[in-house]
C-alpha cells in the first residue's frame, strides 16, 4: 500500500543472482516500465533481494535466506539485525527465520521456496527428497522448522510433500 490506500510495489533491487543471470539489467526497464503503465507506485527498497529469497506466512512470520539477504556480493556491511529491520518495515512482519545453509547446490542463494513455503499463517510445507544429501539437508529444515515459533508465538505447524520436480521449479512453488 502506497501510504494513500493505493497500491504499491517494492523494489528490491533485483540483480540477477548476484550477478549470476545474464542481461538481468533489462529486468529493472521491464518492471519500470510495466508499474508506470499499470500505474503502481513503485518504491525502491534499501537491499539487493528477489522475491524467490523469503515467503511470508501473511501473519507477521517470514522465512528468509540468509545467504540472498546478508551477501556481501550483494549487501554488504548488512547483519542480521539491519535486515530484520529493512523486512520488518517493508513487508510488516515481526518474526523473521533466517535460514542459513546452502541446501542441494543452490548457487549460493537459496531459493526458499524451493525448499518450503507457507499455506496458511503458521502452516508450512517442506518438500521430501528421496535422494541424499539433499533428503537429510530437508529433514533437518523440517525439524528445525517444527520446532521454531511463528510471530504469534505458536510452533509452526510443518508438513511434507514429495519433492516432484517440474522443469525447474520444485512442488513446493
Amino acid at each position: 500500500v502506497d501510504g494513500k490506500g493505493g497500491s504499491a510495489a517494492t523494489d528490491w533491487q533485483f540483480d540477477g543472482w548476484a550477478g549470476q543471470a545474464e542481461n538481468w539489467q533489462q529486468d529493472a526497464i521491464l518492471t519500470h516500465s510495466l508499474l508506470g503503465e499499470i500505474e503502481v507506485r513503485r518504491f525502491r527498497a534499501p537491499l539487493k533481494l528477489e522475491g524467490t529469497a523469503y515467503c511470508t506466512d501473511g501473519a507477521g512470520t517470514l522465512i528468509a535466506s540468509s545467504t540472498a539477504a546478508l551477501g556481501d556480493n550483494r549487501n554488504p556491511g548488512v547483519s542480521k539485525l539491519d535486515a530484520f529491520d529493512i523486512l520488518s518495515r517493508w513487508l510488516g512482519v515481526t518474526r523473521v527465520i533466517w535460514i542459513d545453509e546452502f541446501i542441494g547446490g543452490d548457487s549460493g542463494n537459496c531459493e526458499i521456496r524451493r525448499l518450503c513455503t507457507f499455506v496458511a499463517p503458521g502452516h508450512v510445507i517442506v518438500n521430501q527428497a528421496n535422494d541424499d544429501p539433499l533428503r537429510s539437508s530437508l529433514d533437518a529444515l523440517a525439524d528445525r522448522l517444527a520446532n521454531t515459533e511463528d510471530a504469534r508465538g505458536e510452533r509452526l505447524r510443518v508438513e511434507r510433500i514429495p519433492m516432484a520436480e517440474k522443469g525447474v521449479h520444485a512442488a513446493t512453488y
